[in-house]
């Protein structure tokens, strides 16, 4: 439990900026995303007032492809950011799963066009390669 409000439930992820928890506001009832920053950021005072100008600035910023920023604390003297919990995959495994697909989708490409089956153009976006088996 953080302080009076948060109840962290699992660890999502992990990187360069800190890591990311997803957690419950035990006020409000909601499910939020907390992310703890490292600790270089909150103990430089010149980078802890870049980060509440952008966060006084993101939670401006209303748009469906932008998680909202709710609030800025600090824990044991750790720095973190309570923001809008999206449930998902992270953008890592839709990366390796898009680029999959497009090898998969070329490599197709060109077997089905050697073999006389498609012209040898590119089809770009109009050309689908259904991961579902018929056989």
């Amino acid at each position: 439990m953080l302080g009076e409000r948060y109840r962290i439930v699992a660890l999502l992820g992990s990187g360069g900026m800190g890591e990311v928890y997803r957690a419950e506001d035990t006020k409000l009832g909601q499910q939020v995303a907390l992310k703890f920053l490292p600790h270089h950021v909150g103990s430089d005072p010149a980078r802890l007032e870049r980060l509440y100008s952008e966060v006084r600035l993101g939670r401006q910023v209303s748009h469906p492809n932008v998680c909202r920023l709710y609030d800025i604390g600090e824990w044991e003297g750790n720095h973190f950011l309570a923001m809008e919990y999206v449930d998902g995959e992270d953008s890592h495994r839709c990366y390796a799963a898009s680029e999959s697909s497009r090898r998969r989708k070329h490599s197709t490409s060109r077997a089905t066009s050697a073999r006389g089956w498609l012209p040898r153009t590119d089809w770009g976006s109009s050309t689908a390669i259904s991961s579902r088996r018929t056989s």
